[in-house]
């Protein structure tokens, strides 16, 4: 029960909209590591579809994604800048999670790593996602 105030399981759907009562409607940028070793892409995603915003688009490269439909059912976000909520993924080329229930421990754990640190500043300065990757997927190396 300790962690139920600070996780955000409990309340996703009234993060990004649909606000509790008394509180202010908020933007949020949703980082996801591409095969990160802490934090289970699938659980990424989930959050994302769950507070119901998008993802910025590409979000990878052809063909590093294992999903069948990669990102179902999260929105794609191509134009920038974007004034809203937006889930942002980067690859550092860390093999992609395995699909079924195990963790991924391929490669180095990109859990992380700076490569989108003028973005989050950006968002957090202005609450505008400005996209600092070219038009391409965003990737890093991870060392």
């Amino acid at each position: 029960m300790l962690w139920d105030r600070g996780e955000a399981n409990g309340h996703a759907a009234h993060i990004a909209g649909n606000p509790l009562p008394n509180t202010p409607a908020h933007r949020v940028i949703l980082v996801e590591a591409f095969g990160d070793h802490q934090v289970a892409n699938i659980g990424t995603e989930v959050q994302a579809r769950t507070m119901g915003i998008g993802i910025r688009q590409p979000a990878l490269a052809s063909g590093r994604s294992l999903d069948v439909t990669p990102f179902w059912g999260i929105p794609a976000q191509s134009a920038f800048p974007f004034a809203g909520s937006l889930l942002l993924v980067v690859d550092s080329g860390t093999p992609a999670p395995p699909p079924t229930n195990l963790p991924n421990r391929a490669g180095a754990d990109p859990h992380g790593h700076p490569a989108i640190r003028s973005m989050i500043a950006q968002f957090l300065a202005t609450g505008t996602v400005v996209d600092t990757c070219g038009g391409a997927p965003c990737t890093a190396p991870t060392s």
